[in-house]
């Protein structure tokens, strides 16, 4: 269900990016890479991954919410459009170093997804892990991921990038206000199926 929220969330910063003029973004299907494709289908993620590359090959940014197990993280790759390289960043906002137990903060081992872009690349890929909103216990992780979605597209990528932005959050109240906040927009952005049914 809750891939489904995130699904929406990215046609919603598609259409928004859109109208801002922040067009330079595309995004990977988050049911088309996740944790049990990334172990027994490694042909479909990798084809899947070459196949929004090649169609938005004007595209300066690469958006993949890749759920592993249960917990969200937000993978954003970069395409320099001059020199053609490549550079991952990860957001994750679970606590502690790593996604596992006694993982360095640098060691990307833990994201197996990291190696099937660089596979579908082609290309050895420099990755980065960026300061984060830390979720305050272990349930809030797809929220989190949608909060990082929306700031990268519509806020300040640029400080987010560059680690400058502090990106702790409260918790359930602000969690609580932005789902209201996100279903205001949705309702604005894609109309009320009710009014336009009654006209």
């Amino acid at each position: 269900m809750f891939a489904l929220c995130i699904g929406s969330q990215c046609m919603y910063l598609y259409a928004a990016g859109e109208r801002e003029g922040l067009n330079n973004t595309a995004y990977f299907h988050p049911r088309y890479i996740e944790g049990e494709l990334v172990l027994d289908d490694v042909d479909f993620v990798i084809d899947h991954i070459k196949k929004v590359i090649s169609f938005d090959k004007d595209k300066q940014w690469f958006i993949e919410p890749y759920i592993a197990g249960k917990h969200w993280v937000l993978i954003i790759l970069q395409h320099h459009p001059v020199y053609k390289t490549w550079k991952g960043y990860i957001f994750d906002s679970r606590k502690g170093k790593g996604k596992g137990k006694g993982k360095d903060d640098d060691d990307y081992s833990c994201y197996e997804i990291t190696t099937l872009f660089e596979q579908a690349i082609e290309e050895n890929m420099t990755w980065a892990k960026v300061k984060r909103r830390l979720q305050p216990n272990g349930w809030e992780c797809g929220y989190f991921l949608m909060l990082a979605m929306y700031d990268f597209v519509i806020c300040n990528r640029e400080h987010m990038l560059a680690n400058k932005t502090k990106m702790v959050r409260q918790g359930e109240i602000e969690i609580d206000e932005f789902v209201e906040r996100t279903l205001k927009v949705f309702i604005s952005s894609f109309g009320d199926v009710e009014d336009e049914k009654d006209q």
